[in-house]
């Protein structure tokens, strides 16, 4: 292939010639004051002991000061289940919320870059959980994977680090869709 092909389009991209398809992300919404409204939308499971759907609901509004009502409802085959939590902002600045469930359990969680992020263990299982409001068009993405939290897989050491790891169980994956504000 002639050099001067591949140079001369490289070269019109360079000064300009593309300019107008050229287009830069937007910034992540404001966390949380972004995210309120009614969000909703199918999670899909795989993995587990068998594949199922549930619809999720999620609903984010203000509530007091550093607070907000953040009610999660899953409809599925084993019916309806809401779970009244309070998200809250212990230093806001930092990305540092936690999840109050209202019963004794608070989960830490933490806003990076976009992405709301936890990690807990409950009855022997691990679960991480990443909510990432790509677009509004693009909607919220919900990720929750879960694994066994057993003894992990212990692989390495000595001339490298030792590496501890668990098994994939299941991922729960779905996008919502804001139908509220």
């Amino acid at each position: 292939m002639n050099a001067n092909r591949i140079c001369l389009p490289l070269v019109a991209l360079l000064a300009g010639g593309c300019a107008s398809t050229v287009t830069v992300p937007a910034a992540p919404p404001a966390f949380p004051a972004g995210w309120e409204g009614t969000w909703r939308g199918s999670l899909r499971s795989a993995g587990g002991s068998s594949p199922m759907e549930v619809e999720m609901t999620l609903e984010v509004r203000a509530a007091e000061a550093g607070n907000w009502a953040w009610v999660i409802t899953y409809a599925g085959p084993a019916g309806t289940q809401v779970r009244d939590y309070r998200l809250i902002a212990r230093d806001a600045a930092r990305g540092q919320y936690e999840i109050d469930e209202r019963n004794g359990i608070i989960l830490p969680v933490r806003w990076l870059d976009g992405v709301l992020l936890a990690e807990f263990e409950v009855q022997r299982s691990r679960v991480t959980v990443r909510e990432e409001l790509r677009s509004e068009e693009s909607g919220l993405l919900v990720e929750m994977a879960t694994f066994a939290a057993g003894a992990p897989s212990t692989t390495g050491g000595g001339a490298v680090p030792e590496v501890r790891g668990w098994a994939p169980v299941s991922l729960q994956r779905g996008t919502l869709r804001r139908v509220r504000r």
